[in-house]
């Protein structure tokens, strides 16, 4: 079937049906810089707010109260506090201990809504999502460079993903071409009919990829990331522009109902 035939099929039968939420980063090197990016964030059209610590220049560790009286008194949305590690895995000067102990400390402040915790951290180690949970809600996130991608392979990390316990599972691709994509969002949408109560967030990044970031509501991707004035991945749309095209295809979708 193709991939157009299989989005018609799976809107019809989307039993998480609604529009997306949209997400716009903050990458933030003090604390005076979050203030101010998470003021221009709350102005905007986005509902969530994600907090990029790896952009912070200070002591995140010693600074996370801080951080975060910084963002709440700025925000007063829901908040994804995020650790990201680079292409080759590191953590920047942080050991994988030490980002370990980051995020767990996010956690236990109860500040953030979600938490987002890279597969890396827990594939041999699944009893921090269980510690994290204590806490705050988990979005367990893979975003996989230079591969090969196929409707199957995407089903499977997903179908691996969604066994950690998380509240969220992400999985996010870098395409080399436009045939990785429609394989991405095939196998989301294979995903979301065998597991519809699993929550999850998928796109493609860069210019290529951008389809898939408009197409979150037909192939079940509940979150989708926009920029505001800085992007932390290529192929990010404009908030206010994304809010619009968001929208529009919802109210599509609703009135053929």
């Amino acid at each position: 079937m193709h991939i157009f035939q299989k989005m018609k099929q799976f809107k019809e039968n989307n039993t998480s049906k609604g529009r997306p939420r949209l997400c716009v980063s903050l990458m933030g090197e003090n604390i005076e810089d979050i203030r101010i990016k998470a003021q221009k964030i709350k102005e905007s059209p986005a509902d969530i707010l994600e907090l990029r610590a790896d952009y912070y220049r200070g002591d995140i560790y010693k600074d996370l109260s801080a951080v975060f009286l910084a963002l709440r008194e700025a925000f007063d949305r829901e908040i994804i506090f995020t650790l990201r590690s680079d292409e080759d895995g590191k953590f920047g000067d942080l050991s994988f201990e030490a980002a370990k102990q980051v995020i767990k400390e996010a956690a236990s402040s109860k500040k953030a809504d979600y938490i987002d915790v890279e597969y890396g951290l827990v594939k041999d180690c699944p009893k921090l999502i269980d510690d994290i949970r204590k806490d705050t809600s988990v979005i367990l996130s893979e975003h996989v460079y230079n591969d090969t991608f196929t409707a199957d392979s995407v089903y499977d990390r997903l179908k691996t993903l969604s066994e950690y316990n998380a509240d969220m599972v992400k999985y996010v691709i870098m395409p080399d071409s436009k045939n990785d994509v429609m394989q991405l969002m095939e196998g989301v949408i294979r995903f979301k009919e065998d597991c519809p109560e699993v929550h999850v967030i998928s796109h493609a990044m860069g210019e290529i990829g951008i389809i898939s970031r408009l197409s979150a509501e037909l192939i079940g991707s509940e979150i989708a990331f926009a920029a505001l004035d800085e992007k932390s991945a290529s192929g990010q749309i404009e908030v206010g522009m994304m809010r619009t095209c968001l929208d529009g295809i919802h109210e599509q979708l609703e009135s053929e109902e």
